[in-house]
């Protein structure tokens, strides 16, 4: 699985050719085609503008054992609605209570809760259909110590994340020379360094909460 996180996120993973995809409310995105112009695809969910969420607030310094801090306000941090597999452009930046009285950096907190629990939510599903054995993430946000730990405590699989910067970019073009990209394989593995139970009890409720607004 690749989850890359910059100014939204993408949850990928391939689909090899005998699976299907696991909802048509997943995307299904084509990943290459081969020289008998045969295509191959992998299924994809999003999550919208997450970086222009946290823009205004000091989310660089938040760290794992910061989260959770509120276990009864929950947070949607997708400005312009919330992306695949729900596609509801009228559920974007949601908070279940009021945050006037929090202060920047409680507010950065739990908009780097949604994240992570909207990213986990989706590797939830996709191991529970196809099995994950390890997630990669790339991409800036990828870089924040707090995602990378929340990640890899909410959700079943082994966590890396991608070494090089401006892999895409890279790759894209390495192709274009009729190159191989396999040079832009190095991860190191996330070792969980804080074990924040807090916020993987959260995770549960939060879950909840967001189905009951899908219902609403």
């Amino acid at each position: 699985m690749l989850v890359n996180l910059g100014t939204g996120g993408f949850v990928i993973r391939y689909l090899p050719e005998r699976q299907k995809s696991l909802t048509e409310n997943y995307l299904c995105t084509p990943v290459y085609q081969d020289t008998f112009r045969k295509t191959f695809y992998a299924i994809e969910g999003t999550l919208n503008a997450i970086a222009s969420a946290l823009a205004p607030y000091p989310f660089k310094d938040c760290q794992i054992d910061h989260l959770a801090e509120f276990s009864h306000i929950f947070c949607l941090a997708e400005p312009a609605g919330i992306g695949a597999p729900y596609f509801k452009p009228d559920l974007g930046m949601v908070f279940s209570e009021p945050v006037d009285t929090l202060t920047p950096h409680q507010i950065a907190g739990l908009l780097l809760e949604g994240i992570i629990f909207r990213v986990a939510r989706i590797l939830e599903e996709f191991h529970q259909q196809y099995g994950i054995q390890k997630v990669i993430l790339s991409g800036g946000l990828s870089e924040l110590g707090c995602l990378q730990q929340g990640i890899a405590q909410c959700q079943p699989a082994e966590v890396h994340r991608l070494v090089q910067k401006e892999s895409t970019l890279l790759g894209a073009g390495l192709l274009a020379l009729g190159m191989t990209a396999s040079c832009l394989r190095k991860t190191e593995p996330i070792q969980i360094i804080y074990r924040n139970h807090a916020l993987c009890e959260k995770f549960q409720s939060w879950k909840k909460w967001l189905d009951q607004m899908l219902c609403d």
